[in-house]
C-alpha cells in the first residue's frame, strides 16, 4: 500500500563500468562452476523461548529481522583518531541517539511480538564481559556425560584471545567446538558454562555453536539466573559460527552455581547437538586500529568491529580496501545480515561441491577464496605485490556490486552452506538526518529511503524490489501520522528511491528510516524525551508488523500497552492480592489485552518466567519474612507489553502493624529546555532529565545556544565531548524494594504497596501504621511531554484522609517542596506535611564526580547520597531545602536531623497527638549504602510508629 499524496518520490541511478578486476572475479567464479540450487526452508525459528507462559499467534512469531541503529565510534585513518561518525550536536550525536531508541524500545517491542531480532552491533550496555569456552582451561566449562559421549566437532569454533585483536584474526576459526549425538532418553549429557562474575548486574547471554551434517533444530539451552531457570530451544541448522543472543538476565557476583548456562543433548530430533563458547555481557571494545583501541565499551563502537568479533568473514568486514573504516561500517551491517541469511528461503545460495580448491580454507566465503586464488596468480609473476591489497580490492569490488551482480549472489559459503540460513524477512536501518527547518519552531520530520532499481529489480529470492519501496512508504506514512496524532507538530518528508548501500546490498526487503533531524532543535525537543522514544519505536514496530502480515495475507494484532493502577495492597495473613487495570491505546484498536503475565521475584532469587492469568487480579500465598517483588505485563495474540513498575509485599507472622509504600515516582523526561527570544537548546547542568533505565545518549554539554547560528558548522547546538563514553542511570521503576528492604531490617512489619496512579478520589488507607511515599525525582518540570506532578490532587486527598484518622507519613523526594509552590499546593504542603520550600541545594558541577558534595550529615554521623550523575543509580542533582512550618522537632544531634554540606536543612519532623510526619528533601533510595538506609529507616519508624500506639483505623 502506498500513499502518494503525502510525499514526493525521488529516484536517481548510478551506473558503474566493469573493471578488469571485477571481470577477473566474475570469470573465476564462472570457472568454479557455480550451480543454482535452493536450500530447503527451515521451519523452526532461530531461537524460541520455551519458558514463555503464553502463545503468540497473530504477532511476529517465526519472523527474523535484522535491525540496526545507524553509526558508531570508528577509527579515522586520515586523522589518526577514533571519533564519532556524526557531529556532536544538542548534547548527543546520531551514533548514540539512534541507539537510545532502538535498543531499549524498538528491539524489545519486536521481540515481545515474537520476532527473532538480529542487531549487527553490540546490543548489550554492560561494560563487563565474561567468556566461558571449552578451549580455555578453568574458564568455567564443564561436561557431564550421560548415555552419549562428547567429542570435538569437525568444524572450527571460537577461541578467545587475551588483550587486543587485529583485523583478520577470525575468532571463530581459532578454536574447537564440542559435539554429541542427540538423545530422546532420560540419561542426557550436559555442558555447563559457569562464569565467575565479579560485578552483579544485567548481562546479555550469547551462545555459539557449529552447524554440522545432521544438526538438530531444537537444541536445549537453560539460562540459570539468580537461581531461576529460563529455557530456550535453538535451531542449530542456522546461524552457526557467530554469537546468538538469548536474552538479558540479572546475574549475581561470585555465585557460579546459581548463575550459568547449561546445554544438553536432549532433542526431539535424531542428529547432533554442538556447543562452543558462551559470552556474558557486552564488554569493552578491544579492536586495535592505529595502534590503540577506542577505549570505550563495545556498544559505542561501529558495526565493523563487532561483526568481525561475531565471526563474519573478511569480505563482510573489509569492503573499502582496509583503510576506510567509515565505508566498511556502512556496508558491514547489510553484508553481515546477508552472510547470516545465505541458504535460507529469503537468500538462496548458489552452491558448490565441498572438495573444490576454492573451498579449501575453512569458513572462507567463495568470494574470498576466489580473491585468494587470483592474488596468488598475480604474486607468482610479481612477488613484490601487496597480497592483502589484492584481497581487499577484490572484496571491495564484490561488496559494491560492480556490473549489477549483487554481493549475495556470488558470495556463497563453503560446501552446502552449513553456516547462514537465517531467513531474514527484512533489513531496517534506523538513522537521524541533518537539516534545519526555516522556522525553528517547526519539526524537520521523517524521511524514508529505499532502492528499488537494482539487480534487475529483484531481491535475492526473486521477489520484486518494490517490496522495499512499499515498506519505506508505509514507514514514512505511519510514523509521520502517529507522531502528528500524539504530539501535533510533526512534518512528513519524502520517500527517496536512491542508490544507498544500506538499501542496495540487502538480500531482503530493506529501508532506511531517517526518523528525525538531529540538527533541528524542535525535532530534538521530542527526541530527547523518553516518551517520544517509546512512541516512535511503537509506531515503527506496528508498521513492520502490519507490513509483514499484509505480505502473507494474515491478521496482525498489536501488543497491548502496559497495565496501569497497579496495587499490591490487600494482605490477609500470608495471602496477597494484586490488582491492575488495562491501558487503552487510542491509535491501535487491536491492542487490547486478553490475559496478563504476573512476574514474581522471591527474596534473593531472580524473577521467574511469569504466570499467565485471565483476570485483572492475582492472589498468592507468601513465605514468611520474605520480600516478594512483582511486575505485570498485558498479553494478547500479538505479544506482550512492557512491564509495570515493580511493587512489593511481605508477610511477617510476628508483625502487629503494616506499612504501605506508595510509589509516586514515574517521571521520564528530556533535559532542561532553553527557549528564549535568542536562545535554543538543552541545559544538562540544570537538569539532565530521566531516561527509562540507563542511557548512553549523552556526548557532552551544549555550548552554542544562539538561534542566529542555526545550521552552521559549530553553530546552534554545538556540543562538547565531556560526557562521551559514559552511561547515565535513569528511572528503573523499582525503588519500592529499596524502601521495603530497609523496613524489613528495621523491625517486624507487614508491607504492602501501590502505585500512585491507582489512587482515585474515593480511596482511603485502612489499618496502615505508616505510609512511605516514594517521590524520587518526580516533578512537573514544564518541558516534559507528560506532566509529572509530585503530589497530584488524588494523592493529596488520599494523604489527607489518612492523616485525619491519625496516620503517620514519611515522604522523600528531590522536589518534594519546590514542585508545590502554587498557593493551594503550598497551603496543603504546610498543613499536611508541615514543611515549606526554602531553596535548592545543588552542585555547579553536577555532571562530574564530587564526593564532598555527596555527603549529608545525619546527627553526629554522615551518609553518602547519589548527588552526581553516574551509571549505577539516578542522582538527586538538585535537592530541596526544607523549612519546617512551626517549631522544629529536630535537635541537631538527632540522627533524623539531615543537613546538606552547606548546613541547610534536608529534613523536617512534625509530631502531635494526631499527626506524625517526617520529610526529607532528597530521595531515600539515593542513599548509597544499605546499612545507612536501614539505620535511618529505623529512626523514622521509631518516631512515626510508637510501639504502644493502636492501629489507625480508616
Amino acid at each position: 500500500m502506498t500513499h502518494p499524496h503525502i510525499y514526493i518520490i525521488r529516484r536517481n541511478k548510478r551506473h558503474a563500468g566493469i573493471s578488469r578486476l571485477a571481470k577477473s572475479v566474475i570469470y573465476l567464479l564462472f570457472l568454479l562452476g557455480i550451480a543454482t540450487q535452493a536450500v530447503a526452508q527451515t521451519t523452526k525459528p532461530w531461537v524460541t523461548k520455551a519458558s514463555r507462559p503464553y502463545s503468540i499467534t497473530e504477532g511476529m512469531q517465526g519472523r527474523h529481522l535484522s535491525v540496526w541503529p545507524s553509526h558508531g565510534r570508528y577509527f579515522n585513518w586520515k586523522k589518526d583518531i577514533w571519533e564519532w561518525q556524526r557531529p556532536e550536536i544538542f548534547c548527543t550525536t546520531e551514533d548514540l541517539l539512534t541507539q537510545s531508541i532502538v535498543v531499549p524500545y524498538l528491539v524489545p517491542m519486536l521481540e515481545n511480538a515474537g520476532a527473532n531480532v538480529f542487531v549487527p552491533r553490540e546490543r548489550d550496555w554492560q561494560r563487563m564481559e565474561y567468556i566461558v569456552d571449552n578451549d580455555v582451561a578453568m574458564s568455567g566449562y564443564m561436561e557431564r556425560t550421560g548415555e552419549e559421549q562428547w567429542e570435538n566437532a569437525p568444524r572450527t569454533g571460537f577461541a578467545a584471545k587475551k588483550g587486543i585483536t587485529h583485523d583478520g584474526e577470525r575468532p571463530f576459526g581459532r578454536g574447537t567446538a564440542r559435539m554429541i549425538k542427540a538423545s530422546q532418553g532420560v540419561n542426557i549429557s550436559k555442558a555447563f558454562y559457569r562464569p565467575n562474575i565479579s560485578v552483579s548486574g544485567p548481562y546479555a547471554v550469547y551462545v555459539s555453536y557449529q552447524t554440522v551434517e545432521g544438526s538438530v533444530d531444537d537444541a536445549e539451552y537453560t539460562v540459570v539466573h539468580q537461581g531461576q531457570q529460563t529455557k530456550f530451544r535453538v535451531n542449530q541448522r542456522m546461524g552457526s559460527g557467530t554469537w546468538v543472543y538469548l536474552g538479558t538476565f540479572e546475574f549475581d557476583s561470585h555465585s557460579t552455581f546459581n548463575n550459568y548456562v547449561m546445554v544438553t543433548n536432549h532433542s526431539n530430533r535424531h542428529g547432533f547437538v554442538t556447543t562452543d563458547a558462551v559470552r556474558f555481557g557486552g564488554g569493552m571494545g578491544n579492536h586495535e586500529r592505529g595502534g590503540r583501541t577506542s577505549g570505550m565499551q563495545r556498544a559505542f563502537e561501529a558495526a565493523r568491529y563487532w561483526v568481525e568479533y561475531a565471526g563474519a568473514p573478511r569480505a563482510v568486514v573489509v569492503s573499502k580496501g582496509g583503510k576506510d573504516d567509515y565505508g566498511d561500517d556502512i556496508n558491514a551491517r547489510s553484508l553481515m545480515s546477508n552472510w547470516l541469511s545465505y541458504g535460507s528461503r529469503t537468500n538462496p545460495t548458489q552452491e558448490q561441491e565441498a572438495n573444490m580448491d576454492a573451498f579449501a580454507a575453512d569458513t572462507l566465503t567463495l568470494a574470498e577464496a576466489a580473491a585468494k586464488k587470483y592474488m596468488e596468480q598475480v604474486m607468482a609473476t610479481n612477488p613484490d605485490s601487496a597480497a592483502l591489497a589484492y584481497a581487499d580490492s577484490m572484496a571491495r569490488v564484490i561488496a559494491d556490486s560492480i556490473a549489477r551482480i549483487p554481493f549475495q549472489r556470488i558470495n556463497v559459503m563453503k560446501g552446502k552452506a552449513l553456516t547462514g540460513r537465517v531467513p531474514f524477512d527484512l533489513q531496517l536501518a534506523l538513522h537521524t538526518d541533518a537539516g534545519t527547518a526555516a522556522d525553528l519552531t517547526k519539526t524537520f520530520g521523517t524521511l524514508a529511503i529505499c532502492t528499488s532499481e537494482f539487480n534487475e529489480n529483484r531481491l535475492a529470492a526473486g521477489a520484486s524490489r518494490k517490496q522495499s519501496f512499499e515498506m519505506a512508504c508505509e514507514l514514512l506514512y505511519s510514523v509521520s501520522r502517529d507522531m502528528k496524532k500524539r504530539f501535533g507538530n510533526w512534518e512528513t518528508r519524502e520517500v527517496w528511491d536512491r542508490n544507498y548501500s544500506e538499501t542496495r546490498l540487502p538480500a531482503q526487503p530493506s529501508a532506511i528510516l531517517e526518523m528525525l533531524s538531529h540538527e533541528n532543535f524542535m525535532d530534538m525537543r521530542f527526541a530527547h524525551d523518553p516518551n517520544f522514544k517509546f512512541a516512535i519505536a511503537r509506531s515503527i514496530y506496528t508498521t513492520l508488523l502490519k507490513y509483514l502480515a499484509r505480505l502473507d495475507g494474515k491478521k496482525a494484532v498489536v501488543q497491548p500497552l502496559a497495565p496501569t493502577a497497579f496495587k499490591a495492597d490487600k494482605l490477609r495473613a500470608n495471602v496477597v492480592t494484586l490488582t491492575w487495570k488495562p491501558q487503552r491505546d487510542s491509535l491501535e484498536k487491536t491492542a487490547v489485552p486478553t490475559s496478563y503475565n504476573v512476574y514474581t521475584r522471591i527474596g534473593a532469587k531472580g524473577y521467574d518466567n511469569g504466570r499467565n492469568v485471565k483476570s485483572t487480579s492475582f492472589t498468592m500465598a507468601m513465605l514468611p519474612n520474605t520480600i516478594y517483588r512483582f511486575r505485570v505485563t498485558a498479553v494478547n495474540g500479538g505479544g506482550e507489553s512492557f512491564p509495570t513498575e515493580e511493587l512489593v509485599a511481605m508477610y511477617s507472622p510476628e508483625a502487629k502493624q503494616t506499612i504501605m509504600i506508595v510509589n509516586a515516582f514515574h517521571r521520564l523526561s528530556s533535559p532542561a529546555v532553553v527557549m528564549t527570544a535568542d536562545s535554543l537548546g538543552f541545559d544538562l547542568n540544570e537538569d539532565i532529565g530521566l531516561s527509562y533505565g540507563k542511557t548512553l545518549a549523552w556526548v557532552g554539554k551544549q555550548i552554542c545556544f544562539d538561534k542566529q547560528k542555526a545550521g552552521r558548522n559549530g553553530g546552534l547546538g554545538y556540543t562538547d565531548t565531556s560526557l562521551e563514553g559514559r552511561f547515565v542511570a535513569g528511572n528503573d521503576f523499582n525503588y519500592a524494594y529499596t524502601h521495603a528492604e530497609a523496613i524489613t531490617k528495621a523491625g517486624k512489619y507487614n508491607i504492602v504497596s501501590m502505585s500512585s496512579d491507582a489512587i482515585d478520589s474515593t480511596m482511603s488507607a485502612t489499618n496502615i501504621a505508616m505510609m512511605d511515599i516514594v517521590l524520587g525525582n518526580e516533578k512537573n518540570d514544564g518541558h516534559s511531554l507528560q506532566p509529572y506532578k509530585t503530589f497530584t490532587e488524588p494523592l493529596k486527598k488520599y494523604i489527607s484522609r489518612y492523616q485525619n484518622n491519625g496516620g503517620a507519613v514519611f515522604a522523600s523526594g528531590s522536589y518534594i517542596a519546590s514542585d508545590m509552590t502554587e498557593t493551594t499546593d503550598s497551603l496543603w504542603l504546610a498543613e499536611a506535611l508541615h514543611i515549606g520550600y526554602a531553596g535548592a541545594d545543588r552542585d555547579s558541577i553536577a555532571l562530574y564526580e564530587n564526593p564532598e558534595r555527596d555527603m549529608i550529615c545525619s546527627g553526629h554521623d554522615s551518609i553518602m547520597v547519589y548527588r552526581h550523575i553516574n551509571e549505577d543509580h539516578y542522582a538527586a542533582v538538585a535537592a530541596d531545602i526544607l523549612a519546617p512550618c512551626g517549631d522544629s522537632k529536630l535537635k541537631e544531634s538527632s540522627p533524623l536531623s539531615l543537613r546538606y554540606p552547606n548546613g541547610e536543612a534536608a529534613s523536617a519532623l512534625y509530631t502531635d497527638s494526631k499527626n506524625r510526619v517526617f520529610a526529607i528533601g532528597f530521595p531515600f533510595e539515593c542513599i548509597k549504602l544499605a546499612d545507612k538506609r536501614t539505620r535511618l529507616m529505623s529512626e523514622i519508624i521509631k518516631q512515626l510508629i510508637p510501639q504502644t500506639a493502636p492501629k489507625p483505623q480508616g
